[in-house]
């Protein structure tokens, strides 16, 4: 199975579509034979939509990034770029992402966010009154653990400082 995206007039990604894979050859209904590469699934493809349409791929082999709606396909690099996310951050030339112009602080699996008013990374916003950040992870945490139980689901209830089991209730 490959995936394949549509552009607009001005190379943006309006749908990505699961379509045959690159290498299969199949028989059209006029008799024709169509497939056996990339190309010949685009053209295939895009003037069946009567629009452009590229490869794109999940594992980015192919135009450096998964491509997604909004996405920008530039043909000079073979990519797909996701929408600019803040104006201070530029685009690396060898994997087409957005960087921050600051590397994201230990622990990387803080709650961070970007604050563009002051150009760096913050820890994101207290989720509860209750909880308190645990300064060694930047994450935040609730004033008791979560149950551990696999097949159930929990949220907090600030009400009595206490996780509760979701119900179908």
């Amino acid at each position: 199975m490959a995936h394949y995206a549509f552009l607009d007039n001005n190379n943006v990604v309006t749908e990505v579509i699961t379509g045959v894979d690159e290498n299969i050859i199949q028989t059209d209904t006029d008799g024709t034979q169509v497939g056996g590469n990339t190309e010949a699934w685009e053209a295939f493809y895009g003037n069946f939509r009567g629009q452009v349409c590229k490869r794109t791929s999940y594992n980015g082999n192919i135009r450096k990034n998964y491509a997604g709606i909004g996405y920008t396909y530039d043909a000079a690099r073979d990519a797909f770029i996701a929408p600019k996310p803040f104006n201070s951050w530029t685009l690396d030339e060898a994997t087409c992402q957005w960087q921050a112009p600051t590397p994201l602080p230990t622990p990387e699996t803080g709650d961070w966010i970007w604050d563009e008013e002051t150009v760096t990374w913050i820890v994101g916003p207290k989720p509860f009154n209750s909880w308190v950040l645990d300064e060694a992870t930047c994450r935040w945490q609730a004033p008791t653990p979560m149950p551990t139980d696999t097949d159930k689901r929990y949220y907090w209830s600030e009400d009595d400082l206490s996780w509760r089991e979701v119900t179908n209730d």
